[in-house]
């Protein structure tokens, strides 16, 4: 996982592998939580997942896995159709969605 802030000039980066129950993948580009209490999601730009895996596999996603982010009957966040190798996606603040996920780039 890379993360990087280009406001502020960092970035971070790990491999980690998980070892918990769940059997379903989440993207982790979400509200949080104050005293048990959804807040706002903060404003973003946009949000690249590149190079997703399932299971050491790419996971072959199709449009239809996407799902948006709602909140107060608004859509927040929403993300684009998968990229070409099927393993990646855009995700943008606000209900208009990347027409074309071409703009992914793979390292």
């Amino acid at each position: 996982m890379l993360l990087a802030n280009k406001t502020k000039g960092w970035t971070y980066k790990t491999v980690k592998r998980y070892t918990g129950p769940a059997t379903s993948a989440e993207w982790i580009l979400e509200a949080p939580s104050i005293n048990n209490k959804t807040t706002r999601l903060a404003t973003f730009q946009k949000v690249h997942f590149i190079k997703c895996r399932v299971n050491l596999k790419n996971p072959l996603m199709k449009p239809n896995n996407r799902g948006i982010m709602i909140q107060n009957n608004r859509v927040v966040s929403t993300p684009s159709f998968p990229n070409k190798s099927r393993d990646g996606f855009l995700v943008v603040y606000g209900s208009k969605m990347q027409i074309s996920s071409k703009r992914i780039r793979r390292k």
